[in-house]
């Protein structure tokens, strides 16, 4: 038996068992044709299933894809849709939102796991939900999971660890996805903040009340922290395509939310005006957001700092965002939370005039095992840069940053939260900066830096140093590409800048094969550097008497080797105690001034100058004081009539050997 729409369906008097279908549910062909059971009576919610007038219902058979519009979506921009699409959403596997503008008056929960295809041009219209109270409570699409009650460890677990005890392990199974946290800080050398310790993962074995994760502990987690695990219920989301809009501003929308989720993707979706949140990824495993189009998530004034693009929170692990494109929000990606973001890919994205007032891509809180490639990040006005890197053991490879406002930085690495552990294994390759403040900055006001990578980077114009680094040991800048700086008011200016609070706090460096042109006040600028390595390096057009390398306090232990330069006020100077200085190759090409190829000056230790062909050295080609041995051997001298080719000023024990003047 066939009706033409659900109004005439309702009316009929039908038998248990039948199957008839309708034309339409509003109008014949509006797209809500579909089939039905008639069974006897029950509770129905009067979207997909009905009651009918001789008593008995009919039960939508939506099939292997249910349509919204079989649940009563009008889906003309008017008539508000939520009730609708909220039945379609409890009660199907697999569901399509076709072509239309649907308005929803709140928000859209799902708690069951269900595929979402949406047509390229369906919008769903949250303009109407209003506004948000607090951060976080109004999504469009609510898709969350459940977690059970935390179970307290019986016994502490050490880092490294795979086997966690509780009292009893009867309501968990092998497979499950579970939460283990404490009330620790995330770090040891942490002491204050609302950022803990804790990690999603999934039960290998159980042997009596010991259970076996398949990732090892990556902190201690102790009794006495109140350490815990807790079962998740969790959902798989497959959303794609469509548009997902917001109100804009004042209205603190989210789009899409995702919680307590496993194994999800979100594909060729559209968000635009969700102030807070565009996409978001919490308490979230292997999940991915690809394909995205998002644009202004410029954070609430009133309600707090958010306006992210796509964040990964609260324990995120093994996520990503890929092929993406973001305009106009105030952190493009993020990341971090209450617990640590883990394993985390953010490449081949476009981010278009982010970061407003702040830097685009910004891993907020810590987030650890990052890889962050292949984008194209282009700041607008009013930025403070290209990205910022917080946590431990990141990549940052391949990306390009542009910076309009000459204020940027292109790629920051520092610390959210006080910590006096290190930041370690930082891997910044193969990246292309131009024109921002500085290219690169290593900031430790937070917390120390140790075992950075800088290498085959391209940095150009860049208003002061290109590459600007604080108290980090175990650094290497190699095989980079840095041309010019301009404002040479201070100390900006250098292209590679070192700064050390002590002696010592920047140590074990290396800065080799590096091509370096047009900087100010030193091409490589460093003090209270011990351990420093120059090898292999092409250097040219140092405008300032600085010269090419130029010790500003007092260092030592350093390495100057098979560099060429050329174009330069001088080679080297300033007070180094312990230097090795050879087989440099070079023009001092200065008519006039206090130029040298080799000016060093301290108390005691020993300079070996040996090797080095040096064209042009106006006033002395190697110059002393106060050294305890100098040793100047093999040297070639070009063209210093102008000066004095070797000075040991009050060095105690000299050597001059096989020079050739």
């Amino acid at each position: 038996m066939i009706f033409e729409t659900v109004a005439q369906l309702k009316l009929a008097t039908l038998t248990a068992g039948q199957l008839v279908s309708t034309k339409g549910y509003y109008a014949s062909g509006d797209g809500g044709a579909a089939d039905y059971i008639v069974a006897a009576t029950q509770a129905v919610d009067g979207y997909g299933d009905h009651a009918l007038a001789g008593g008995t219902v009919a039960l939508l058979q939506a099939g292997s894809l249910a349509n919204v519009k079989q649940y009563g979506a009008k889906g003309d921009g008017v008539a508000d849709d939520t009730a609708a699409i909220q039945s379609a959403l409890n009660n199907s596997a697999v569901l399509h939102i076709p072509n239309s503008q649907y308005k929803v008056s709140s928000l859209l929960n799902i708690t069951s796991s269900i595929e979402i295809r949406m047509d390229k041009e369906t919008v769903i219209d949250g303009t109407s939900i209003p506004a948000s109270v607090s951060l976080g409570d109004s999504p469009i699409l609510n898709c969350r999971g459940s977690i059970n009650t935390a179970d307290l460890l019986t016994a502490s677990a050490l880092e490294g660890t795979s086997d966690f005890t509780v009292a009893s392990a009867a309501s968990y199974s092998i497979g499950d996805t579970v939460l283990v946290r404490s009330n620790a800080y995330y770090s040891t050398g942490v002491t204050t903040g609302s950022n803990k310790q804790g990690w999603i993962t999934r039960i290998q074995n159980i042997v009596a009340n010991t259970i076996t994760l398949d990732v090892k502990a990556y902190a201690p987690l102790l009794t006495g922290d109140s350490a815990s695990i807790a079962k998740i219920n969790p959902i798989s989301i497959d959303i794609s395509g469509g548009k997902i809009l917001g109100n804009g501003v004042g209205y603190g929308h989210s789009g899409i939310k995702l919680a307590y989720s496993v194994n999800s993707k979100i594909e060729n979706v559209l968000v635009d005006g969700c102030e807070d949140v565009g996409i978001e990824l919490g308490y979230t495993i292997n999940s991915n957001v690809v394909n995205a189009d998002i644009s202004n998530c410029t954070s609430s004034a009133t309600l707090g700092n958010t306006g992210y693009g796509v964040v990964f929170a609260n324990g995120a692990e093994g996520c990503s965002v890929t092929e993406s494109r973001f305009k106009n929000c105030r952190h493009s990606v993020s990341g971090g939370g209450i617990i640590p973001a883990r394993y985390i890919t953010v490449d081949n994205n476009v981010l278009t005039d982010g970061g407003r007032g702040t830097n685009d891509l910004d891993c907020h809180e810590p987030c650890f095992y990052w890889t962050i490639s292949n984008n194209r990040i282009v700041n607008g006005e009013g930025t403070s840069g290209g990205m910022v890197v917080r946590g431990k053991d990141v990549k940052v490879i391949g990306n390009t940053i542009v910076c309009k406002d000459k204020s940027n930085v292109g790629i920051k690495v520092t610390s959210f939260i006080a910590d006096t552990n290190k930041q370690t294994n930082i891997y910044i390759a193969n990246n292309t900066i131009e024109g921002c403040s500085a290219g690169i900055i290593l900031d430790t006001t937070l917390t120390l830096i140790e075992g950075v990578t800088i290498e085959g980077n391209t940095i150009t114009n860049s208003s002061y140093n290109a590459i600007f680094v604080t108290d980090t040991k175990k650094l290497k800048i190699d095989n980079n590409r840095i041309d010019g700086t301009s404002d040479n008011a201070g100390t900006s200016g250098s292209l590679i800048r070192l700064v050390a609070t002590t002696l010592g706090d920047i140590a074990d460096v290396s800065i080799c094969g590096n091509i370096l042109t047009n900087g100010i006040q030193g091409l490589v600028r460093f003090g209270s550097v011990k351990g420093i390595t120059i090898n292999s390096n092409s250097m040219s057009n140092s405008s300032d008497t600085e010269g090419c390398i130029y010790v500003d306090a007092a260092s030592e232990d350093i390495v100057a080797c098979s560099n060429e330069f050329k174009d330069a006020y001088g080679f080297i100077q300033g007070p180094v105690l312990n230097a090795v200085i050879s087989n440099n190759k070079g023009l001092i090409n200065q008519p006039s001034g206090t130029t040298d190829f080799v000016r060093l000056y301290t108390s005691g230790g020993t300079s070996v100058i040996n090797g080095n062909i040096v064209t042009g050295a106006y006033r002395k080609g190697v110059y002393v004081t106060d050294h305890e041995r100098c040793i100047v051997t093999s040297n070639i001298f070009i063209d210093a009539e102008n000066g004095t080719p070797i000075d040991f000023g009050t060095a105690v024990v000299t050597v001059n050997a096989n020079n050739l003047i």
